[in-house]
């Protein structure tokens, strides 16, 4: 559901970013200072070089250099740094970002993963403050017995809305032939009409985008339950019941390049532990049914860091879903003709673990 850095990205909890804050805070203050210190001292020597002898100058000239030689590394370490951090990046390792968030941040909290104790025992109990009955997941199966609603998440939003995220990871190409947060939003609500369409009631299907205010009509009112988390913390939960909830899913699209033209395929998804946060069976019943319906490639699930079942409390199983690569246009184009199909697939297994 929400994730506060990219997909997969954790930057190691508070404590290392605090960590990195407090580096490059002393760092901060040593390119400050040395180069002062640095510079009198070369004055100074120069000034003295003028009144000494000729063997005394013959001493300092090896001193002069090496303070020279400290000044420019001095002055090239932010840019080795930045060097390197692009290079990571490049690779995938998004270290840059978590160095912008630890140094702009202050309260690192929403950054720590927590696994709740309650994935190491038989079930889950989710009581909810509306009088809903208390739903109990099997954490192998994912199975309820509760009456708990369905809600819908998606993923990223637009423009300006989207530009509020500090980090810099909610906006979404908009030059390509699809775009994310367009997509997200067509295949929320396909699969909210197949849920109706197999006995669900509209009341127990909501999509979280439509309770935050946004209307689907008009890309101006785009909400992202991401950006409320980050910045309207409070307020969202205020707003929002989520233990009213016994099952969530939160649809993506992935991509393998920023400016099109990708080549990679395939269905995913992401788990905070390898049980998956006791949907570890939907997930992959989900997933599977996906790519049947697209005949494109499984790739698999990725235990990772989301700090999403914070917002939850770590109570609502949810299932986190890259539904196809949205750069590759030939992917797309047969997503694109399957749509209704890969939304009645999934109403189809929801249905089956959450009657």
């Amino acid at each position: 559901m929400i994730l506060f850095l990219e997909e997969g990205m954790t930057c190691g909890g508070s404590g290392v970013l605090k960590t990195i804050k407090f580096i490059s805070s002393l760092l901060d203050i040593i390119f400050f200072v040395v180069p002062i210190i640095l510079t009198l001292l070369l004055s100074f020597d120069f000034f003295t070089s003028l009144i000494s002898k000729e063997e005394d100058i013959q001493k300092k000239v090896g001193l002069f250099i090496k303070r020279i030689l400290t000044c420019v590394i001095l002055f090239l370490l932010p840019r080795i740094v930045t060097f390197v951090l692009t290079l990571f990046s490049s690779i995938g390792i998004e270290y840059a970002e978590c160095v912008k968030i630890a140094k702009e941040g202050s309260d690192f909290s929403q950054y720590d993963l927590k696994i709740p104790s309650e994935y190491s025992k038989n079930s889950i109990d989710i009581s909810t403050n509306k009088g809903k009955a208390t739903v109990k997941v099997n954490p192998s199966s994912g199975t309820s017995s509760g009456n708990g609603k369905i809600l819908l998440i998606a993923g990223h939003s637009f423009s300006p809305y989207c530009a509020q995220d500090p980090a810099n990871t909610e906006c979404r190409p908009t030059t390509l032939k699809y775009e994310e947060p367009v997509e997200t939003r067509k295949l929320v609500q396909l699969i909210k009409s197949e849920l109706l369409k197999i006995g669900y009631k509209n009341d127990d299907v909501d999509i979280v985008n439509e309770l935050l205010g946004e209307d689907f009509n008009d890309s101006s009112t785009s909400k992202s339950l991401y950006i409320e988390a980050k910045i309207h913390r409070d307020e969202l939960l205020k707003k929002i019941d989520f233990s009213q909830y016994e099952y969530a899913i939160e649809i993506h699209f992935n991509a393998s390049t920023n400016n099109g033209g990708g080549t990679a395929k395939g269905v995913l998804t992401y788990c905070l532990d390898s049980s998956c946060g006791g949907v570890s069976e939907i997930n992959s019943e989900i997933r599977k049914a996906v790519i049947n319906t697209l005949n494109t490639n499984d790739a698999g699930v990725i235990t990772s860091g989301l700090t999403n079942l914070n917002l939850l409390n770590g109570k609502v199983p949810f299932t986190y879903l890259e539904t196809e690569y949205y750069d590759n246009d030939a992917a797309m184009d047969i997503y694109a003709n399957n749509r209704e199909n890969v939304a009645a697939a999934i109403a189809k297994v929801i249905k089956k673990y959450y009657p």
